[in-house]
């Protein structure tokens, strides 16, 4: 296993322009934990690093937290010299999964009733209004039935207008006279759909434009916020936040523009990993607290979903990473099933018995007592704890989840069989902790993978006493010794571990799925030789671990499976590394068409545009794509510009004489570096 020992770009060197100095702050406000760092641009290498529990009821106070422990570390006078900060959260991804954000009224013109049946989305008005395929109106605006929708949804309560046109990719003439008549009635924000992709597909369109809409109020409030904390300290810099393709916009465009925040934690992992690495050809495996994510680099690039993200079921237009993400982290809850005597690990996210037990040390009392485990006891996992979170919000609450929640908040964390005599349960296996966990109002605390680590000696962050009595008690349940418990968790993890990546790696193409995928009983014949059987594997490419436990497992993958594993420095912080080494990278495509009576239909930004020949509709449009991605690179804050221009023409040969003309595509790509407070 290898080792980078510094932490020097992982990008290719490219002119002076890109060459950045003084310091920037990532901030990565992950699943589990928010990560902060001070990174040197000059240097390329992190100066300090520091980490808190994310706080997903308000991020900003994991963000702070974590920001206070990063200050107390910076060596004097290094603090004004940072000039930029760049956040990656999960917040974007977390509020369309749990429904969380403002009140969106969704107004689709010209929808016909099959689009409108896979629009799963309320509340949402259909005005008439049509355009065909070309982006010419065939049925115009209703004035009075526009009108009558905008007043409709005000009085639903609405705090955002989202506005899609069937066609408005093809000309947006239809959603910017709707989203003007609404700026004139209210001054409540109006998204169109077309100000956010190209895309065809009306029902991603409708998906797209609501989800953003959704996330405005609460990303406006969480950027507003950051910057609160941040000024506070002193820091009054850019914000720049990460998209979900890597790249980084500015905070104006991110208040506008919140949807491609979608996957912006794990697009900062696969940033960070490669930069940290040097790894331009290869996979890379961020393994956190909840959950594990793989995506592949290639020549440099993060590989993406060309046809954007399927969230909860939702489809929608947002580019960005194509990354592979299953519930299996450090913090996975460990259970042993005493009728199959099976290890189980995940996908269930607890909190660590160490880190309990290093925040509250007087739960090692329980550990004192309880040296055997018997009776009814056997019948549940004999590490679980409970920790009150916050009071319950409603009028249905069961009396003995009343009590629970009670207990907890006079009496602090408390283990189940403690819980159980305390509510008067009939049995330690019967409280009702599931709703109470489900809502948030409860925390569990029980055995991980990061306990293991600790009992082992593999890391010690937290409390290594309570994490092997922990282990001790399950081993007891189990009936096996506490050495051949602690490999069994550690096969179960690798089993797990390498039966998704393999999973990954055997649909990356996406050619080979379902039954005839990757299957968990091949993969215990292939990583742990069974009796008469023994097959050998090899990974042509490299894998880059990161996270807090990367290292560990990075070389039981290495023994396992005979790949080439590197483990950065700094490679559990590896996302807020990727936030702030990020770059800015704005595209513009316009299509280019021959119309029907002759000549040229360019679909632009803006609307249509007609030309009598195709050499001038080229050089006006290539002019047009340049000043827009220009202008949006801007936007973000970009310094200097990097401009690629590619123009491609589409025909069909039919013979050796003749050759027909079908489209024209140019696509200017802008590339910078965020400008930063000098």
């Amino acid at each position: 296993m290898k080792s980078s020992k510094k932490s020097s770009s992982g990008r290719r060197k490219g002119s002076s322009m890109d060459k950045r100095t003084g310091m920037g702050l990532g901030i990565d406000a992950g699943g589990t934990y928010t990560d902060t760092v001070l990174y040197d641009f000059t240097r390329e290498e992190v100066i300090v690093f520091a980490k808190a529990p994310t706080t997903h009821d308000d991020y900003v106070i994991g963000i702070k937290n974590s920001l206070q422990s990063l200050l107390k570390l910076i060596p004097v006078g290094e603090i004004e010299k940072i000039g930029l900060v760049a956040l990656s959260t999960t917040l974007a991804t977390n509020a369309i999964v749990e429904g969380k954000g403002g009140k969106v009224g969704l107004i689709l013109i010209g929808y016909d009733s099959h689009s409108l049946r896979k629009i799963k989305l309320w509340p949402k008005v259909v005005i008439k209004g049509r355009l065909n395929i070309e982006g010419e109106e065939t049925e115009p605006l209703d004035s009075s039935q526009m009108e009558g929708a905008i007043k409709n949804l005000l009085k639903d309560g609405v705090e955002v207008f989202a506005i899609s046109s069937e066609v408005g990719a093809r000309n947006p003439e239809h959603e910017l006279k709707v989203k003007d008549l609404i700026s004139k009635t209210t001054d409540l924000p109006v998204v169109c759909a077309s100000e956010l992709t190209a895309e065809l597909n009306c029902v991603k369109r409708a998906n797209t434009c609501f989800f953003n809409a959704r996330l405005i109020p609460l990303v406006a409030s969480l950027l507003s916020s950051v910057k609160k904390v941040l000024s506070e300290k002193g820091i009054n810099v850019p914000v720049m936040v990460v998209k979900g393709d890597g790249t980084l916009m500015g905070e104006e465009v991110a208040r506008r523009n919140p949807v491609e925040m979608i996957l912006s934690g794990p697009a900062a992992s696969v940033i960070g990993g490669a930069y940290l690495s040097h790894i331009y050809n290869g996979y890379v495996v961020d393994m956190g607290g909840t959950t594990t994510d793989v995506a592949y680099i290639e020549n440099g690039f993060v590989s993406f979903k060309n046809d954007g993200i399927n969230i909860n079921g939702f489809r929608t237009a947002v580019k960005t990473v194509n990354v592979h993400t299953f519930g299996l982290g450090g913090d996975s809850y460990i259970r042993f099933d005493v009728r199959t005597k099976e290890i189980q690990i995940g996908p269930q996210r607890v909190i660590p018995i160490s880190y309990l037990a290093h925040l509250h040390p007087d739960i090692l009392e329980f550990f004192e007592t309880k040296k055997q485990i018997r009776g009814e006891e056997l019948l549940v996992q004999p590490a679980d704890f409970f920790v009150f979170q916050k009071d319950f919000k409603g009028e249905d609450l069961h009396p003995q989840e009343g009590a629970i929640i009670q207990v907890l908040k006079e009496h602090g964390p408390m283990s189940r069989i403690e819980l159980a005599r305390r509510v008067n349960a009939v049995s330690v296996s019967l409280i009702r902790t599931e709703r109470l966990e489900m809502f948030g109002n409860v925390l569990r605390a029980a055995l991980t993978p990061t306990d293991v680590l600790h009992a082992i000696k593999a890391v010690s962050f937290w409390n290594k006493e309570a994490a092997r009595n922990a282990v001790s008690l399950y081993a007891q349940r189990a009936g096996m010794q506490v050495e051949e418990f602690i490999e069994g968790v550690l096969k179960g993890f690798y089993r797990n571990l390498l039966f998704h990546l393999f999973e990954f790696w055997f649909t990356e193409d996406g050619r080979i799925q379902g039954e005839r995928g990757f299957s968990d009983n091949l993969a215990s014949h292939l990583f742990f030789h069974v009796k008469n059987i023994q097959l050998n594997t090899s990974v042509n490419k490299p894998i880059v671990f990161i996270g807090a436990p990367a290292r560990k497992y990075a070389e039981g993958v290495e023994n396992l499976i005979g790949a080439q594993v590197f483990v950065p420095v700094f490679h559990e912080v590896a996302n807020a590394v990727g936030a702030i080494t990020g770059s800015i990278r704005e595209d513009v495509t316009i299509l280019i068409r021959p119309t029907v009576g002759g000549g040229f239909v360019a679909y632009a930004p803006g609307g249509k545009r007609y030309f009598v020949t195709l050499d001038k509709a080229k050089e006006e449009m290539t002019k047009l794509a340049k000043k827009t991605a220009v202008q949006k690179a801007k936007l973000s804050g970009a310094l200097h510009f990097n401009v690629n221009i590619n123009v491609k023409d589409k025909e069909v040969k039919i013979s050796a004489d003749d050759i027909i003309y079908l489209e024209t595509i140019i696509t200017a790509s802008v590339s910078s570096v965020p400008s930063s407070k000098a």
